[in-house]
């Protein structure tokens, strides 16, 4: 199985809100309480799973409330709970020369993941590259070709694997560079990019790079500490950023995107030799499903 298809299967796992109807009762009055439902499914989540539920909608300070606050969904089954959003204090039209508005109050659903990635970084003396005729031949003539398979897209550029999935994949490359990789230092570009309709980044946990022996974290790679952490400040400047983030804004947190310079002191002599970097990101994962409530002034005749 390609990574193409991995790609596909882990779109599939997850929370997903589904279903999301106002009940039976179609038209509620102004501060009438209103109430809607959704169905919740949890699909080949990795490890048990924690679920927070919240009940808003967009610039409403009134309270929105679920049934269930929270849930546990079980690791590799697949389970639909239904959970229900109350109003008591309901809705105001906003425009006193309409009769009727519709409002979009929303059922969302926080939960934990953990995403890993692996990158295999090969390297050999630009000289000896050079010697085997290219990059393709140096992969070609060092029976590399074989070992990469879908992980190589050509012309030296190798993409990550992503070994523990979730919503929000984590790319590594060397955008600006071909493997192998000679010795000195390199720019290493990560990237997270979520990949679900109606769900986004809530909060970035944690992000930490693990690099194999003889590569090293250049000074210039300001926002990681000594260890490959993402810096604490750098954390907080983006989920301060995610949280005065309303529906339009110009902060993309679905697209990520950090880079740090990397020293090499070693590379292969005679044969491409190759070192895994492995980098974990931690977070906060929100799934968000609107609902279309009709509400009508008081003075219309309720029958």
């Amino acid at each position: 199985m390609g990574p193409g298809a991995k790609q596909a299967d882990s779109v599939q796992r997850g929370i997903f809100i589904t279903d999301i109807d106002t009940l039976d009762k179609r038209v509620f009055s102004e501060n009438e309480e209103v109430v809607f439902s959704a169905k919740v499914e949890a699909k080949k989540l990795q490890k048990d799973t924690y679920v927070r539920f919240r009940c808003g909608m967009d610039d409403y300070e009134g309270r929105g409330e679920p049934q269930i606050p929270s849930i546990k969904f079980l690791a590799e089954f697949d389970e639909t709970v239904p959970v229900t959003c109350v109003f008591p204090e309901g809705f105001e039209i906003e425009n006193e020369d309409k009769k009727y508005e519709i409002k979009r109050p929303y059922l969302e659903a926080v939960s934990d993941y953990k995403t890993r990635s692996r990158l295999r970084v090969y390297t050999l003396s630009r000289e000896r590259v050079r010697a085997f005729g290219g990059y393709h031949e140096t992969f070609k003539q060092s029976n590399e070709l074989a070992n990469l398979r879908d992980l190589y897209v050509g012309e030296g550029r190798i993409r990550a694997e992503q070994l523990v999935y979730g919503p929000i994949s984590f790319d590594m490359d060397f955008s600006y560079e071909k493997q192998p990789l000679d010795k000195g230092t390199h720019i290493l570009f990560l990237k997270l990019n979520n990949m679900l309709k109606d769900s986004s980044l809530f909060k970035l946990e944690g992000l930490k790079l693990d690099l194999p022996e003889g590569f090293n974290l250049d000074e210039r790679c300001e926002d990681f500490d000594s260890q490959g952490n993402l810096e604490q400040q750098k954390i907080d400047e983006i989920n301060k950023e995610i949280a005065e983030c309303e529906e339009e804004c110009d902060y993309d947190k679905d697209h990520l995107k950090f880079e740090c310079v990397i020293n090499i002191d070693k590379v292969g002599n005679k044969f491409v030799e190759y070192s895994l970097i492995n980098a974990d990101v931690s977070y906060l994962y929100s799934a968000k499903k609107y609902a279309s409530v009709k509400i009508k002034t008081n003075d219309i005749d309720k029958g």
